[in-house]
């Protein structure tokens, strides 16, 4: 995840790491991102730039502040208010992802997204691996309209974050809110578990699209504040432009491909990507 922070026992390590890196792949073109609430960011920075990555902005992380959800209630405008009361009033029901039945409900919504997204799935295995190892780390929900699965999330917790990893939703369903459902649920579980805030991924603050302008008014409407995401690239870059465009054309063909192929092939490419 590129959320997850920099491992290490001391600054020192992770200068001896990068260095390692930097030394046993010089014909492989290396991204790092960080954000800058991190711990020793500025450490950080100086010390990619030293070893020679470029660096340039990238979209914004979005952190939900948690607070006593009575409090934030009043806090929310009224919109979000209504959004929350429409999906309860909607008989929407909300299970916990803690058995291999709701996991495999989970990954079934999930694959169809991705395809429809035209993004590599993780596969199964993953998300079975990710549940044991986590443990009480792991943290999932489903919601269900009349018995069918039209919405979840999956987070991972720490001490003080929890990042919400994966959201994913059926488009026939999502007049009920039910995105909505699951974000308040999400926000009650951080406060009882003491968490601090809500890392709900990346937003763009000058969307160039609707999707991407949809996706920020929903994830702000939460209440929070938003963090600048660097990428640190080793040993060039090519343009941002160049990048959407071939990933344009890769999604648009992905999202044809047959599924046994994506589910043989798309594990593959999801772990050479790191993500």
């Amino acid at each position: 995840m590129d959320v997850g922070g920099i491992f290490g026992s001391s600054k020192n390590s992770f200068k001896i790491l990068l260095k390692k890196i930097v030394e046993s792949f010089k014909d492989t073109r290396i991204e790092i991102k960080l954000n800058d609430i991190e711990k020793n960011f500025q450490g950080f920075y100086r010390e990619l730039e030293s070893l020679g990555f470029g660096v340039r902005k990238a979209k914004q992380q979005f952190y939900i502040l948690i607070e006593n959800p009575e409090t934030k209630w009043k806090k929310f405008h009224k919109h979000t208010r209504n959004d929350i009361r429409k999906a309860e009033k909607s008989s929407l029901k909300i299970v916990p992802i803690n058995n291999d039945s709701e996991l495999k409900k989970f990954y079934t919504l999930y694959f169809d997204e991705m395809k429809r997204f035209g993004t590599p799935p993780h596969s199964r295995k993953f998300f079975l691996n990710l549940a044991h190892e986590l443990k009480d780390k792991f943290y999932g929900l489903n919601c269900y309209k009349d018995n069918k699965l039209i919405a979840s999330t999956v987070l991972v917790k720490s001490e003080e974050v929890a990042y919400l990893w994966f959201n994913v939703s059926d488009q026939k369903y999502r007049n009920f809110r039910p995105n909505d459902l699951l974000y308040w649920a999400n926000v009650k579980e951080a406060y009882r578990e003491k968490i601090s805030f809500i890392d709900s991924g990346q937003i763009d603050l000058n969307p160039q699209d609707k999707r991407s302008e949809g996706l920020l008014k929903f994830k702000q409407k939460w209440l929070g504040e938003s963090h600048q995401k660097y990428l640190f690239t080793y040993p060039s870059e090519e343009s941002e432009s160049s990048k959407k465009e071939k990933l344009k054309k890769f999604r648009k063909i992905w999202s044809l491909l047959p599924n046994p192929i994506i589910k043989l092939i798309g594990p593959k490419i999801c772990s050479e990507l790191g993500n």
